[in-house]
């Protein structure tokens, strides 16, 4: 029973509390009547007896003496044993720990069954009634001495429960895709290894013709442990388990437990030391995990964040907020083998600083080796320089800017590897535009998140024109965009520098209830290749819904129309081979 909570019941709903005993509900009280359950534990409790005629009279104004009549019967309740084992009394901080050990760690509730905050707003009432209780021939003063000890108890309690949190993350995945490709024509071309068949946007193949036929389910499972090891240290531990992680790297699917993250960060005066396995992300252009998985919902790969073993210090100094590190990345690749680092181990620094008229600068630099080659004094280095810009025009309305720029040198060679991105931005209403210019260089290979045109991921020898837009009306909202580049290597499937690639993609989303909405997207890719009469294409057409299932549980299902038609290859090959057609069936029930 909490106490207090009863006492805030009584303040709600009693008007009186009358000496005299009554058995069974009030007559007063009818059972559909909002107050029903509240009343009845309060009887029950009692804190609230009745008249002797049966009736409650919730409308009467309630006397200071009566109030205090309630506050009298509910002290002796505070402190008293429960079904959980807790000592009857109030305990020293050396009896804390066999409690703790057979209730607290067990429940999130404290063992007394109520906050500090709680006590403190009895032991506020006993003053402000002091008289009152004192001519019931209640000891006030020892009531205060044990509502203060009480209190102290609860705040041991509680400071022993905010030593560890325990959260978890679930994922259960269920994916099928279907070829339309003839059954004999599908058997036989997969048998002479001359298949070319359906990919999803992930550029994953399917190997049925029937939607039903390669159901495949994925389960993944984050236990998150935060311990506090003192007022200046935390230690963190993000156990993974399933077999989603390895399908995502590509090898066997198979059930494993995995430290995804583990690691120690502790005050060392000039900033936080963070040691061990934790997460790392600079910028879209510089260091940044690529989502290995477009179909479902989850923090860990949608964040962009790498898992890297090694140290990092950040600290504030001189009006900037830095970051340097050390890492290695060899050692984490069964874990998130999705990546693209290109090197073993890196170090370097991240500076974010504020600028004249709110802009906000980002500068990374690091250097990135392969160790084998390091120790064989053989060149294999990688160079990354990078800069992140936004400012407000405050004076134009909202309209703002954005841009990008980095340069990775391979073994300090100079060569086509910068890569820019800058946007302009704004609105008006709800109404959201953009638009911009990106140039990647052939050569630029940071390991970075940039783009996605269709399949391919971080396009590069890319440049052209990009805009956006969307707005929203009541609970209906739209967006789309659209990039028109000259591409000489998208995915790797580009060869002339005068091939070209538009993008066109929007959606629609339904929000039809405050727990569910129903969303339509479309992407069109077409590309134009040179000596290649017609273009190809490749489209997806998914639709999907959300349900919202309560407190951090959440269930999506999606189907997606995928066509890709080759066009003419007389004279060049085709991005992705012969026609295709089918669908990709995706539900996604997850829960933190």
């Amino acid at each position: 029973m909490k106490t207090t909570l009863l006492l805030i019941f009584a303040i709600a709903l009693m008007c009186v509390a009358p000496a005299f005993a009554q058995e069974g509900a009030f007559t007063d009280v009818p059972g559909d009547h909002w107050a029903y359950d509240a009343v009845n534990t309060l009887q029950s409790a009692g804190l609230v007896q009745g008249y002797p005629n049966g009736t409650f009279q919730g409308k009467r104004t309630l006397s200071r003496y009566e109030f205090a009549m309630v506050i009298a019967r509910m002290l002796p309740l505070i402190g008293q044993s429960n079904t959980s084992g807790i000592p009857t009394g109030f305990v020293k901080k050396s009896d804390l720990d066999s409690a703790l050990s057979g209730y607290v760690k067990k429940s999130d509730t404290p063992a007394i069954g109520a906050s500090k905050a709680d006590l403190d707003a009895v032991r506020k009432l006993v003053d402000e009634f002091r008289d009152e209780i004192a001519a019931l021939g209640v000891d006030v003063d020892s009531v205060k001495r044990d509502v203060a000890a009480l209190a102290d108890r609860v705040a041991a309690v509680e400071a022993e429960q905010a030593r560890v949190k325990v959260t978890g993350d679930l994922n259960i995945i269920a994916k099928a895709t279907a070829d339309s490709t003839d059954e004999v024509a599908y058997d036989e071309a997969y048998a002479t290894a001359d298949f070319s068949g359906l990919r999803d946007k992930d550029g994953r193949d399917a190997r049925n013709t029937a939607i039903l036929r390669d159901v495949n389910i994925y389960r993944d499972f984050d236990l998150n442990i935060k311990g506090k090891v003192n007022a200046n240290t935390d230690a963190v531990v993000s156990l993974n388990y399933g077999n989603y992680v390895s399908y995502l790297n590509g090898y066997d699917v198979t059930d494993e437990v995995t430290p995804y993250y583990m690691y120690v960060k502790t005050d060392v005066g000039f900033g936080k030391l963070t040691i061990g396995r934790f997460p790392l992300q600079l910028g879209n252009y510089t260091f940044k995990m690529v989502d290995p998985d477009s179909y479902t919902t989850l923090a860990k790969t949608d964040s962009g964040n790498m898992a890297v073993d090694g140290a990092k210090v950040t600290a504030d100094a001189f009006g900037i907020d830095w970051t340097f590190f050390a890492v290695q990345h060899n050692q984490v690749a069964k874990v998130i083998g999705f990546n693209n680092i290109p090197f073993d181990q890196s170090a370097g620094v991240n500076a974010k600083l504020s600028t004249p008229f709110d802009g906000k600068l980002g500068l990374t630099y690091y250097q990135g080796w392969n160790k084998e080659a390091y120790e064989a004094s053989a060149p294999d280095t990688m160079s990354v320089y990078g800069a992140d810009y936004s400012m407000p025009f405050h004076f134009l309305g909202g309209i703002g800017l954005q841009a990008s720029w980095a340069q990775s040198h391979v073994n300090g060679v100079e060569a086509d590897d910068q890569a820019l991105d800058a946007k302009l931005t704004g609105g008006v209403g709800s109404v959201s535009l953009g638009a911009g210019y990106k140039w990647i260089g052939a050569d630029f290979a940071a390991p970075g998140y940039w783009d996605t045109i269709g399949q391919a991921k971080n396009p590069t020898n890319v440049k052209g024109v990009t805009v956006d837009a969307g707005f929203k009306v009541n609970n209906i909202g739209f967006n789309a965009c659209a990039e028109l580049l000259k591409a000489k290597n998208v995915g790797g499937l580009f060869v002339s520098t005068d091939d070209k690639v538009n993008k066109i993609a929007g959606g629609i989303k339904w929000d039809y209830s405050k727990k569910a909405s129903f969303g339509v997207d479309y992407e069109l890719v077409q590309f134009d290749l040179t000596g290649n009469v017609d273009k190809p294409e490749e489209s997806y057409l998914t639709l999907n819904w959300n349900r919202n299932l309560g407190n951090n549980a959440n269930l999506k299902v999606g189907y997606q129309f995928i066509n890709y038609d080759a066009g003419s290859v007389d004279n060049v090959t085709s991005p992705y081979g012969s026609d295709y057609k089918g669908g990709d069936l995706q539900t996604n029930a997850y829960q933190d």
